[in-house]
């Protein structure tokens, strides 16, 4: 009589935790869904992306079909930046280096090759507007997002996406 009375006691356990379970289920997995779709959504507000969209791109041109030339020239780019302190006395300024990597295969690069020479103060003009918003720490913390919005600016100031392959952007700061 007792093994029967166990034995009901563990499946009204069995039973009860069954029950409790698809409760949980039922009421928890729409609430991760929505956490998940809400997520999802906040990345494309902002745009996160793990992984450069250009990267496998870029990795299929060969070494010798891309050619980096010099936009500042032998000298670097002198530009004035925010002070980080707006009491403080000495302007502070950025040593900017800027080149652009083109797809020499391209059908773009021969007319935008002919032309680069006349177009380098246009280009160094833009940088200077970008870089002189920024302070000498957010230059720092925000190369990269200032790399990606010259080759933005590039891509579509030459009017090509395959000719012109990356910016490379160095920056020292006084």
């Amino acid at each position: 009589m007792k093994k029967n009375i166990l034995a009901i006691a563990i499946l009204a356990a069995v039973i009860a935790d069954i029950i409790l379970t698809a409760v949980m289920l039922f009421s928890v997995m729409p609430a991760a869904k929505q956490s998940n779709e809400l997520i999802k959504t906040i990345c494309q507000i902002i745009d996160i992306e793990l992984e450069n969209p250009d990267a496998e791109a870029f990795a299929k041109i060969p070494l010798n079909a891309r050619e980096a030339i010099s936009i500042t020239g032998e000298s670097s780019l002198t530009v004035p930046i925010r002070k980080a302190n707006p009491d403080d006395k000495n302007q502070p300024y950025a040593m900017v280096d800027f080149s652009i990597v083109f797809y020499n295969q391209s059908k773009d690069y021969k007319g935008i090759s002919a032309d680069l020479e006349k177009q380098k103060p246009m280009l160094n003009a833009y940088l200077s507007d970008l870089v002189s918003q920024y302070t000498a720490a957010g230059l720092i913390e925000n190369k990269e997002a200032l790399e990606a919005e010259m080759l933005a600016y590039c891509r579509s100031y030459f009017g090509t996406s395959d000719g012109v392959i990356d910016v490379i952007i160095a920056i020292k700061t006084t």
